[in-house]
């Protein structure tokens, strides 16, 4: 065995570790925020039976929120106003307070502007840190998935984001590195995308039971082993998206029930479940600022390979 295979070998253990709930239970988050316009939002905590929901820190519309279990940080992304380049924040996975502030540099893929990351996502199985994008403007554009530098913000672009995705909203990783994305407009859709460069894989349905205009954040909740949708319920008065639904997959749809209603009229951007940190194997932690370059040269090899 390679001293680089044997390092990957070891950096992969280390998020098998990281990704692995000490706890029965893990933390649900949520980015919570009014419905119009860039400015005003919180990150917070969802408790449930009781449907409560506790502000940790102030956002200004995080439009994405994810959890990496190795580095034990949140990541939110504020998109930018009219088009402006957004912000890439690192939060304390606890308290929510910010670790690190990031502005992005202007990103565009065809010559429309800049192109705005709808939401982030970390493979936990690589530790590498993920964005989608409109690609252009919201309904005619074509959808790319990004690779983010959670240092500079800078962003490689992996591949399209499969050709069934109209308006792309949110994408999670599940447990064993499975990508799953949504839209928020027309009609509330889940893809399976391959990472290995964005096709798409399978494309569901989710009945809801309630009108919507698709679906804004997604989630893997570790414990049921399930996709949570946050979803913008159109039959309200005031729009908003403050339910959140489990998705399970039955066949070739999708089995939705509803797992929460907040009824307080704001927006639930994105949500991100934050396990419990589990304790790593002695000269562990000298592995793992490696973790990420060692994930990144592997996808970057398979790309080679595949031109």
């Amino acid at each position: 065995m390679t001293s680089t295979t044997t390092a990957l070998a070891a950096a992969g253990l280390l998020c098998a570790l990281a990704a692995t709930p000490a706890s029965a239970l893990a933390t649900l988050w949520l980015s919570h925020g009014g419905s119009g316009g860039p400015v005003g939002g919180t990150l917070g905590t969802a408790e449930f039976p009781a449907h409560l929901y506790t502000p940790k820190a102030a956002v200004n519309r995080a439009t994405g929120l994810a959890f990496d279990p190795l580095a034990r940080v949140l990541w939110s992304y504020e998109g930018g106003s009219g088009g402006t380049p957004g912000i890439l924040r690192s939060h304390h996975a606890g308290t929510g307070a910010t670790l690190s502030l990031v502005p992005e540099a202007p990103f565009a893929t065809d010559g429309s502007g800049h192109d705005p990351l709808t939401d982030l996502a970390v493979d936990p199985t690589t530790g590498l840190l993920w964005g989608i994008g409109r690609g252009g403007t919201w309904l005619s554009g074509a959808p790319r998935l990004y690779l983010v530098d959670p240092l500079t913000a800078a962003r490689s672009v992996v591949g399209a984001a499969g050709f069934g995705l109209v308006g792309p909203s949110a994408i999670a990783f599940s447990g064993d590195g499975r990508l799953f994305a949504a839209q928020l407009h027309d009609d509330p859709f889940v893809l399976e995308l391959d990472p290995d460069g964005g096709a798409e894989l399978d494309f569901r349905y989710a009945s809801l039971g309630v009108p919507t205009e698709g679906i804004f954040g997604l989630g893997w909740d570790p414990d049921a082993g399930v996709l949570v949708a946050s979803v913008n319920d159109a039959s309200a008065s005031a729009q908003s998206a403050d339910r959140l639904f489990r998705l399970d997959f039955v066949g070739a749809g999708i089995a939705a029930s509803q797992v929460a209603d907040f009824n307080d009229g704001r927006v639930i951007h994105d949500l991100a479940y934050v396990t419990a940190a589990v304790p790593l194997p002695a000269g562990g932690a000298l592995l793992a600022p490696a973790l990420g370059a060692l994930g990144l040269a592997r996808r970057r090899g398979r790309a080679a390979a595949a031109a």
